[in-house]
């Protein structure tokens, strides 16, 4: 996750929060989660500079806060799991639980 998010620009991040937060997401399902965080920063700049509201010649990009994904997983929820019963079944038989 910390990978997705650039750790370095994103300090402070709680990951045992995010891991509660995305129970049963699958490792596609927060990679999601963790572009549409990205992205929250860059949002927030673009209505900056559509609103008019930038002051000097720099805008700087800020990092992926808490809130920002509290905000991704209200849009992006777990994939829906298709013949779970059939994986958890060979998984039991075949593979390790």
């Amino acid at each position: 996750m910390a990978k997705h998010l650039n750790a370095d620009r994103a300090p402070g991040i709680d990951y045992d929060w995010i891991a509660a937060k995305t129970e049963g997401f699958s490792g596609s399902d927060v990679v999601s989660l963790c572009k549409e965080a990205a992205m929250r920063p860059l949002r927030r700049i673009m209505n900056q500079l559509e609103s008019g509201d930038v002051s000097g010649d720099r805008v700087k990009l800020g990092p992926v806060t808490d809130e920002d994904i509290l905000a991704a997983c209200s849009v992006v929820k777990p994939a829906q799991r298709v013949n779970d019963d059939k994986y958890t079944h060979w998984a039991e038989e075949y593979g390790s639980v």
